[in-house]
């Protein structure tokens, strides 16, 4: 098992907030047996609680994190993994987002073989948006952003890859004056159906990051809710043909 995390042993724990020295992203191996291999730091300044992504592809693992530079700029990188050794940390894409604290707003990917569909969530200049894009070489380049919504929205995105190389991304945004959990049908030429409501929710942080998969010919979604003050974990579904491209 190949296992990736946010790692904070270089923090201080006494600093508190964001101010406490960097947080690092780490990577090890488990064998079968239970040992500890290739324990390796991949990158020593990261955003300090952004969640990762990490998926199979046909040249290894791909893994998606956000970025953290020294000026503040936390745009998404990547990172690749041969079954040997890792690649140097690259960007997927130079939004030159520059903020002082963190989002909690990671990137999500997913994969078929060499083709990868990133998603993600950036507000640079003070414009919130969430983008995708492909790439069909393992993700060692994608293509240009796909801008899947830029009215205002919350983000906390998570993306499916579909059999004829288009994708859906879910995300959380605006519905009217509430929000809501979205999804929309993308294709890697930029062309996009009409962005659909799975569900009103709560742009709060409680409702944590709301996941997707495809089971078949169906679309499942999870979620926090709340049911008067108790958090609950909530489910839609839809099926497929429903959600692509009109």
């Amino acid at each position: 098992v190949l296992a990736v995390w946010l790692d904070g042993r270089r923090m201080d724990p006494e600093a508190g907030g964001h101010g406490g020295g960097p947080m690092t992203l780490r990577s090890a191996l488990l064998t079968p047996d239970g040992q500890i291999e290739q324990a390796t730091l991949l990158d020593d300044r990261v955003c300090e609680c952004c969640p990762t992504s990490a998926v199979r592809t046909t040249d290894g693992a791909l893994v998606a994190y956000r970025n953290r530079s020294a000026n503040e700029i936390r745009n998404i990188g990547l990172i690749r993994f041969d079954g040997t050794q890792w690649s140097d940390p690259y960007l997927l894409h130079d939004d030159g987002w520059q903020i002082s604290g963190c989002p909690v707003n990671g990137p999500a990917l997913d994969a078929d073989g060499a083709r990868v569909v990133a998603a993600w969530f950036t507000a640079p200049n003070g414009s919130p948006r969430v983008q995708a894009a492909f790439s069909d070489d393992g993700g060692q380049r994608f293509g240009d952003p796909v801008v899947v919504d830029d009215n205002r929205p919350t983000g906390r995105v998570d993306v499916v890859l579909l059999d004829d190389g288009s994708a859906l991304v879910s995300w959380i945004g605006q519905n009217g004056d509430g929000s809501a959990l979205r999804v929309r049908h993308v294709q890697p030429d930029g062309t996009a159906g009409m962005p659909r409501t799975v569900a009103a929710v709560s742009r709060s942080r409680r409702t944590g990051m709301p996941r997707m998969v495809r089971a078949g010919d169906r679309v499942y979604w999870a979620w926090v809710g709340e049911v008067g003050d108790a958090p609950q974990v909530q489910m839609a579904h839809a099926p497929l043909d429903a959600l692509r491209q009109r």
